[in-house]
């Protein structure tokens, strides 16, 4: 299942999204049906001033440029800022180009006592409290945020702006969060979870130009089983997980402290694959533990290893000590897979640099630093290293996890972050509205 990702253009804002699948827990957009070719007498652009149009205005003014219009209704409880019957937020946003075959998005704004989307930045507890005096069950959940949203709403599940709840529904509401609510979210004593499911995490994520614009590279992430879901545009989806103990050697001999979801910076890394082997060189190849004991249901009393790059099964020695340690896996590699940073508001930047976690030319090139009152991603630029594969075969350690020692106080070859976190360089959480609302599940308008 892909999650879906607008399709971000130069300006600060949402653009039209992309027909993918949605899903329940990611930021969602929906594409119009397929209309005909534009009129060439106006720039495919959203006016300046949709929002606040009429209903009617706005489709007029749309109907005119002759493209696919997707209306739904939205919850406001502030008719004052939000006019009944008014267009309350538009995708793309004002201003922005309009791509004739996906078209525009409007939500129309329709007056409720609760979650409406003029909640986003409201006191948490204040907005537990109306709800839970409407009669809904309130779970209040954290979720990083820029400094100006700590502590209010910043999401909820049913989405802000849903018309349509029942009766002693219940309702998880995001509050903004720093890295000070990281030992909730990312340890259980002095273990990590690995069951971090990135809900914490969800939204979109962009890179930006320097004056607050956003480009088209953004990155959309939501909550999996277990895991945290990244979506790229062109690219499809991957599951991340939390860079934490895994079964290969160089992971036990990692001390729990080198680890960044543990060392006090506020700021934790995200791997696609926790940094272990794969049986072959091919860009499909299987993760491989050495040799393995391989699942009873699917195998058999099997034992499982790699021999010249193809996974090999062996009967008879899977209960033999003896016999499991003669077997030598072969044909395995070390290969640069995803891994991304994340900087909290509140996250220790110069902490992390002090450890030589960045490459020293990338930290000299660095230009403007990042905006620290927002959360950003920092992610691992496989183009700029020249090795991006190894053998691993007869080795324990992995040149491509970022660990600086092991228990035995040895520095362990490996290679640093390429790029260095700079104003350019992040991806910056969006908190525009389009941003934040499931447009799935806004009801259409006839």
């Amino acid at each position: 299942m892909l999650l879906p990702m607008c399709g971000c253009g130069s300006n600060t804002g949402a653009s039209a999204p992309s027909a993918v699948e949605p899903t329940a827990s990611a930021p969602t957009s929906v594409t119009p049906a397929e209309s005909s070719s534009p009129s060439p007498t106006k720039d495919m652009r959203v006016p300046d001033d949709v929002v606040g149009m009429t209903e009617a205005e706005a489709m007029a003014w749309f109907d005119d440029l002759d493209v696919p219009v997707d209306v739904r209704a939205v919850a406001v409880t502030d008719t004052d800022e939000y006019p009944e019957g008014t267009v309350a937020l538009s995708v793309p946003a004002a201003g922005e180009d309009i791509d004739a075959a996906e078209g525009v998005m409007l939500a129309i704004a329709e007056q409720h006592d609760v979650l409406g989307i003029d909640w986003f930045g409201k006191n948490a507890d204040d907005a537990k409290r109306e709800l839970e005096r409407e009669g809904y069950q309130v779970t209040l959940m954290p979720r990083y945020s820029s400094m100006q949203y700590l502590g209010t709403v910043v999401g909820g599940e049913p989405t802000l702006g849903v018309t349509s709840m029942t009766a002693n529904q219940s309702v998880v509401l995001y509050v903004g969060a720093d890295a000070d609510a990281g030992d909730g979210l990312l340890s259980d004593g002095p273990f990590l979870n690995a069951q971090f499911d990135g809900a914490s995490l969800e939204g979109t994520y962009c890179r930006e130009d320097g004056d607050g614009n956003r480009s088209a590279d953004c990155l959309a992430f939501a909550a999996g089983d277990g895991a945290v879901m990244m979506y790229e545009e062109g690219v499809g989806e991957k599951a991340l997980s939390l860079y934490t103990e895994s079964h290969q050697p160089v992971m036990r001999d990692y001390r729990a402290s080198e680890q960044l979801a543990n060392a006090e910076l506020g700021v934790f890394e995200l791997t696609e694959d926790n940094g272990e082997p794969y049986c072959g060189s091919s860009p499909d190849a299987e993760k491989t533990y050495g040799v393995d004991m391989a699942p009873y249901a699917e195998m058999g009393n099997h034992v499982r290893f790699c021999h010249e790059g193809t996974l090999a099964y062996k009967d008879e020695v899977a209960t033999d000590p003896d016999a499991r340690r003669s077997l030598q896996s072969s044909g395995t590699f070390f290969m640069m897979k995803e891994l991304l940073v994340y900087y909290p508001v509140g996250a220790n930047l110069p902490g992390l640099a002090s450890r030589g976690y960045y490459d020293d030319t990338a930290m000299a090139e660095a230009q403007a630093n990042p905006d620290t009152t927002r959360p950003f991603i920092l992610r691992r630029d496989a183009a700029q290293y020249d090795e991006t594969i190894v053998s691993a075969d007869g080795k324990a350690n992995n040149p491509f996890v970022p660990i600086t020692a092991g228990r035995d106080g040895r520095d362990y070859a490996r290679v640093a972050m390429k790029p260095a976190p700079s104003d350019t360089t992040v991806y910056y959480l969006q908190e525009d509205l389009a941003d934040i609302v499931d447009w799935t599940q806004l009801e259409e308008q006839a």
